[in-house]
């Protein structure tokens, strides 16, 4: 066997963390460019708009309102759901004017000039007409007008009931993410503060010599593994936050109120 093995394997354990760590980097490379269109569509950036992050997020908690609240509020700000209440009404009023088609309809005019050779001896004149307009050989197609009608309500009807159901959606699910990224934060800073202090036990146990390097590196690889957790709860937390402003419908206007940056 040849001198020097074990050198060879350690630095061949090395060469391969060094590329694990490489791919680490850029898998978090295109996360981070991920993330950034995510919040760019959060926010309601122009599409393709180029930003960088001037300002850190630390944790800041909300207090949303409650569920009910939260709907209404929706209801109100989200433009998507007033479109489709407005198209709704729109048909409505068009499907009251196909109806009536059916009733008569009554006109009237009238007209007074003066006749006469000069301005003294002249009388006036009028003229007065009226009419009555019945639908006697149009019932076919008013039907059919009605009838038409009434299907576009039905349809802009069935289009704003199906966009309350996503609000819903939208509104319960955020407030579930929500939750749950709280309780991730909460458990990652936890799990930090224990590897900071396992981390701190291993470097005296080196200096006592009771132990080796190798118990302190696995430290420090636990504690950076503890960190990326934290920060990935924390990317967690604020895109629930941007989630529940946009499904709220307040996201273009109030995003740093959920941010609670700087």
């Amino acid at each position: 066997m040849e001198a020097g093995t074990a050198p060879r394997i350690d630095l061949t354990r090395t060469e391969v963390q060094l590329h694990t760590e490489e791919y680490n980097l850029s898998v978090s490379r295109n996360n981070f460019d991920v993330a950034k269109l995510d919040l760019s569509r959060a926010i309601g950036l122009p599409l393709g708009q180029q930003f960088e992050l001037a300002d850190q997020l630390p944790y800041s908690d909300v207090n949303p309102p409650s569920v009910e609240d939260a709907l209404k509020q929706a209801y109100r700000s989200r433009s998507d759901f007033q479109a489709a209440l407005n198209s709704e009404k729109a048909a409505a009023q068009s499907l009251t004017a196909a109806k009536g088609e059916r009733f008569p309809v009554v006109a009237a005019n009238g007209d007074y000039g003066d006749v006469g050779k000069t301005f003294g001896h002249s009388h006036g004149v009028f003229d007065f007409q009226a009419g009555v307009s019945l639908p006697i050989f149009t019932g076919g197609r008013i039907k059919g007008d009605i009838a038409q009608a009434e299907g576009e309500r039905r349809q802009r009807k069935a289009e704003a009931e199906n966009i309350r159901g996503r609000i819903d959606y939208d509104v319960r699910t955020a407030f579930l993410n929500l939750n749950a990224a709280k309780e991730q934060v909460e458990v990652a800073k936890q799990s930090v503060a224990l590897a900071n202090e396992s981390l701190a036990r291993s470097k005296d146990r080196f200096a006592s010599g009771v132990t080796d390097s190798v118990e302190v590196v696995q430290a420090e690889q636990a504690l950076a593994s503890t960190n990326d957790q934290y920060i990935t709860s924390l990317y967690n937390h604020n895109f629930a936050k941007l989630s529940l402003a946009r499904a709220l419908g307040v996201a273009r206007t109030n995003y740093d109120q959920y941010l609670g940056g700087k």
